[in-house]
Order: structure tokens, then C-alpha cells, then sequence
């Protein structure tokens, strides 16, 4: 892909220019703090990419399509993704300033746990065993119907993690309601049909038979193509993942 300018680029004074545009855009419930797809900003005057890389902005739920410009291991451009469906190209402030908050001096570069009036640095272990005894904390606070947990055993294959192992043992068995079903394989990019990745369905739902579960299980395949927000698996393909599921479940018996 080229780091050529399509459509013009727009520099640091531009883009403060848009900055201070787009306060008015929200009285007028109109585009006119957005970047028109085509356009590009820069870090610095002058600097042009070596080569781009596509990417999802993660300021709101809407997951616009972003390309980031680099050169010499740093971003110096973005611009949004005129083939994603979502944006089509365009941007809002939000995702353009995702390129000065990359250098930030006042981005985190660590985790940092709340003590007192202020924060502190804390290890990566330190923070998610903090997160996980507040989760574990809400379930049993809320004890609500209309609040309980949702198992979903590629999502831990993604991160590394062993499922049965690491997540279902170690208290999430006794949160969980819900299952939705998709097994994959670490590394690669689409799913597989349960059994036949390392999400440990079997031993899940061997365990959880054994526990009583009566819930309720979505099957989730993604098989074709799969990824943040979409994924895509197809008539034939989801004929295979319902018999992969439905092996299991004969196996460890659990009725369906």
C-alpha cells in the first residue's frame, strides 16, 4: 500500500483547525468534526509512511475501519479504511487523535491500581488478579438472574489461555449460565469445529455435566473468516460445527 497522499493530506494545524470545528458539529448534530474518507493526517509536516496497517478504533462500540501510517517503527499518519463497511472511510475526532495519544506523555505505559486519593504501579499480575476478585466479588453480590456469566472457550485460546485449565477450574465453572460455543486453535485465523481445537470443550462441559448444568449453548463457529467484529462461517460449514458440538455432547451426556 502506498504512503502516498490520497486526496490531500492534513497537517497539525489542520487537524486543530478540525479539532475545534467538531465542537460545533455537536450543537449541530452534523459531520463537521469528521474527516472525509480519502483525507490523511499527519504526525509532522512532511513525514510520509514507509508502509501502512489497517486496525479498528477503540474509542466507542461503532469500530471504525483505521490505517495507520509507519515509518521507522513509529506511527506518523492515519486515515480511515474506505473499503470497511462500517466507516467508509471517514473519521471522527476520536479516532484521529489516536495518533497523538500514541506519544502521549500522559498515556499509562503500566498498569495502575487506584490506593487512596491516586494511583500507583502495579505488575500485570497484580492488576488482573485485582479485576478478577472484583468480578468475583459483583457475581456474588448481585446474585441477580439477569446478571450471570457467559463462557466462551476460543476467546481464552486467543490470549493463550487454557480454558479448562486456567478458567473454568480456577471459579469460573460456578459463574457461568451461559455457553457460546467456538473452538480454536492459537495462531491461527479462522475457528474450528469444537473438538477439534485447544478450547478444552470436552473436559468443559464433561465438568459441567457432572456439576448439573440446564442452560442455555450458542454455537458461534466462525469457521470461514473470523475476527473483532465480524465472522463468518455459511450454511455447510455450520452443518459441520453442529455435528462437531453435537459428538461432545453425545460423548460426556449432555442432553440436548
Amino acid at each position: 500500500m502506498s504512503g502516498k497522499r490520497r486526496g490531500g493530506g492534513i497537517s497539525r494545524r489542520e487537524f486543530l483547525k478540525l479539532a475545534g470545528a467538531s465542537s460545533a458539529a455537536v450543537g449541530l448534530g452534523g459531520l463537521l468534526g469528521c474527516l472525509p474518507a480519502g483525507r490523511t493526517v499527519y504526525l509532522e509536516d512532511g513525514v510520509e509512511p514507509e508502509f501502512w496497517r489497517k486496525g479498528i478504533c477503540r474509542y466507542c462500540g461503532t469500530g471504525c475501519g483505521l490505517e495507520l501510517g509507519l515509518k521507522a517503527g513509529k506511527v506518523v499518519a492515519i486515515r480511515g479504511q474506505e473499503d470497511y463497511p462500517v466507516n467508509r472511510g471517514l473519521l471522527c475526532l476520536k479516532g484521529l487523535s489516536l495518533i497523538h495519544v500514541v506519544y502521549s506523555k500522559e498515556r499509562a505505559t503500566q498498569p495502575l491500581i487506584r490506593k487512596g486519593d491516586g494511583f500507583v504501579a502495579a505488575s500485570w499480575d497484580e492488576s488482573l488478579d485485582l479485576v478478577a476478585a472484583r468480578l468475583k466479588d459483583l457475581f456474588a453480590t448481585i446474585k441477580s438472574p439477569s446478571f450471570q456469566g457467559i463462557f466462551d472457550p476460543a476467546n481464552f485460546v486467543v490470549e493463550g489461555i487454557k480454558p479448562f485449565d486456567d478458567g473454568w477450574q480456577q471459579g469460573l465453572a460456578e459463574l457461568t449460565q451461559f455457553f457460546h460455543i467456538k473452538d480454536k486453535v492459537h495462531g491461527e485465523k479462522a475457528c474450528c469445529p469444537a473438538g477439534d481445537g485447544t478450547g478444552q470443550i470436552s473436559e468443559i462441559l464433561t465438568d459441567a455435566v457432572a456439576r448439573g448444568y440446564d442452560g442455555v449453548m450458542t454455537l458461534e463457529p466462525h469457521l470461514a473468516q473470523a475476527g473483532q467484529f465480524k465472522g463468518f462461517t455459511g450454511p455447510e460449514l455450520f452443518a459441520k460445527a453442529v455435528a462437531g458440538l453435537q459428538t461432545i455432547c453425545d460423548d460426556v451426556g449432555m442432553a440436548y
